[in-house]
């Protein structure tokens, strides 16, 4: 019998102990005895128990801010990637082949080129990359894609070993988008206005000005006012 149990020191704290027994009999008997071997294994328990305890945090930060990580050799094109890689993509685990090849058919049509160009750039030399794209994930929902390779240290020798991370940015992207569509729409409503509306630094000199504001200047460009 082998097992691994745990035992309740007399000073309260607990002890993880590997547990052998054996019977013990003379040839033609029943047994009638058992020795047991038993290994005090509290350090290495615990060991264990910190390192699951850290990748379920490191996998759980993944997930919170959309990052996966991912180790793949170009040479043979094979790869491995973390739980968040999988949910962000929304891959089937018994179906996905991680591969380069499979990964390219979810970057958009009009971005693959580059991604293959600049990638395969990067490996052809042995160095780092760092590439935004747009990505569909299995399902079909369009992801706006940050993806960072670099090559595994291995001395001054070549190396085809790439670690990296994708990160989904589609959110700050739309962000991006949306404010840039309100300052546009603010712009219009300034310029519009039959009032001057303009805008001084911090040394109450003027910044700009609208077109209103010009007019009442007597000027024709901003650049007469503004300088």
């Amino acid at each position: 019998i082998h097992m691994e149990k745990r035992y309740i020191h007399k000073d309260g704290s607990v002890v993880w102990v590997n547990l052998s027994v054996s019977a013990l009999w003379e040839p033609g008997e029943s047994p009638d005895s058992h020795v047991a071997i038993v290994e005090d294994i509290t350090e290495r328990k615990l060991a264990e128990i910190s390192l699951r305890e850290s990748e379920a945090r490191l996998q759980e930060s993944q997930l919170i801010a959309r990052i996966g990580s991912w180790e793949w050799d170009a040479a043979n094109d094979t790869a491995w990637n973390s739980d968040a890689i999988f949910t962000l993509f929304e891959f089937d685990r018994e179906t996905f082949n991680p591969s380069q090849r499979h990964f390219l058919e979810f970057v958009h049509p009009e971005d693959r080129a580059q991604v293959l160009q600049v990638v395969s750039a990067a490996v052809a030399g042995g160095e780092s990359f760092e590439i935004e794209c747009r990505m569909t994930t299995s399902k079909g929902r369009a992801l706006i894609v940050m993806a960072k390779g670099q090559p595994v240290s291995n001395g001054d020798k070549f190396t085809t070993q790439y670690r990296g991370v994708f990160q989904d940015i589609t959110a700050l992207r739309n962000s991006e988008r949306e404010a840039k569509q309100v300052e546009e729409r603010f712009k219009k409503l300034v310029n519009s206005l039959p009032v001057c509306v303009h805008t001084l630094d911090i040394k109450g000199e003027l910044t700009s000005i609208n077109p209103s504001g010009l007019a009442m200047m007597g000027a024709k460009h901003v650049d007469d006012v503004i300088g």
